[in-house]
């Protein structure tokens, strides 16, 4: 009976364990999709502030660099 239970235990432990590794991965997952939307939109930002190519040449030509 002692074994049975002990059987019951170490299952249990061991689905809490795998419960736990896909929630971690899903963090994980999560985490690195809200990443990438941060760096798309930092990306995004630094090309719509790029200086165009002529007000680059009236920069380059006003001697304003």
């Amino acid at each position: 009976m002692i074994l049975v239970l002990c059987g019951v235990v170490v299952w249990i432990a061991h689905l809490a364990s795998e419960a736990r590794a896909e929630r971690d991965a899903e963090k994980r997952k999560v985490e690195a999709l809200e990443a990438q939307k941060s760096q798309l939109a930092l990306s995004q930002t630094q090309v719509s502030t790029a200086p165009t190519d002529s007000a680059l040449d009236q920069i380059l030509a006003a001697g304003e660099f």
